[in-house]
């Protein structure tokens, strides 16, 4: 797969994400709507969640827990709020805690998988994509965290802030000075 088409396919919203009439089937505990909403949001939260430097397995059953909490608290989903951002931030919540647990228990620091390029990235798009990436993991970790929702995972600002609890404004000024830093770093090889 080239990298364009991964690009594209990385950055397409699903318009499930985004619809009302799923969370109230959702609420009124329509199976059918639960799974659609999983096979559309647990793709994206694995890759959220090893960007956060999770290991797969640990990655998996933090999204298989966000899942059965959005299930048991159906009954409260407000169809105005968004259930993606709801998931997103449980999910999150829950890789700390894993991060948490296992520093009790293991001596050694944990360090994030590597976010080096695809192989099968034709050449100039590798140079390009793995310059891309060091530039985002030399971000301070709140600011990468936002444009890695915002721009990655095509999260509004709105869901953003309801994911990391801030503001509306605080976000835009993390994707404001993000964007900026990024250009900065992709000056030097372009």
């Amino acid at each position: 797969m080239t990298f364009f088409l991964q690009f594209l396919l990385l950055f397409a919203r699903n318009s499930v994400l985004d619809n009302q009439e799923l969370a109230k089937r959702i609420k009124s505990g329509n199976h059918d709507a639960f799974k659609e909403l999983y096979d559309a949001l647990s793709p994206q939260l694995l890759s959220y969640l090893k960007r956060m430097g999770g290991e797969s397995a640990d990655s998996a059953d933090v999204i298989q827990q966000a899942f059965i909490i959005l299930w048991e608290k159906r009954s409260e989903i407000d169809e105005h709020r968004s259930i993606r951002a709801f998931l997103f931030k449980i999910a999150s919540n829950r890789m700390l805690n894993v991060f948490r647990d296992r520093k009790k228990f293991i001596d050694t620091e944990f360090e994030p998988e590597s976010t080096g390029s695809n192989p099968e990235l034709i050449a100039a798009g590798e140079l390009t994509l793995s310059h891309f990436n060091k530039a985002i993991a030399a971000l301070p970790e709140k600011r990468r965290q936002v444009f890695e929702l915002c721009f990655i995972q095509q999260f509004t600002y709105k869901e953003a802030a309801e994911v990391l609890g801030v503001t509306h404004k605080t976000i835009e000024n993390h994707m404001l000075t993000a964007l900026k830093n990024i250009r900065e770093a992709m000056k030097k090889i372009l």
